[in-house]
């Protein structure tokens, strides 16, 4: 099986039934990229935007935020308070570095 075959199988199994996770969120768009510039040597320039449009490896704490309040808005008014969830965010980033 050749790599771009690989991996359309691997896109075909993780975003046919897509449930909103960061990591499936990287996926999709390191996959564009991939598609974008595949099948030929970059450029220094080229590499340099793809490192920029690559998403973090970590969860920003924007996501994290944006995801609770959509999720779980209607379970605990709480949640709607963008401060509230920063502290948790916060708390839980210094306790397991």
């Amino acid at each position: 099986m050749r790599s771009r075959e690989a991996i359309q199988l691997f896109k075909d199994i993780v975003l046919t039934q897509p449930i909103g996770t960061w990591k499936e969120h990287r996926f999709h768009q390191m996959l564009q990229i991939y598609q974008q510039y595949s099948g030929r040597q970059l450029t220094p320039q080229e590499r340099q935007e793809v490192k920029a449009r690559t998403p973090p490896s970590h969860i920003p704490e924007n996501w994290l935020v944006s995801k609770a309040q959509q999720l779980l808005s209607r379970e605990a008014e709480w949640i709607k308070d963008t401060d509230n969830l920063k502290i948790i965010t916060r708390w839980y980033k210094k306790n397991n570095n």
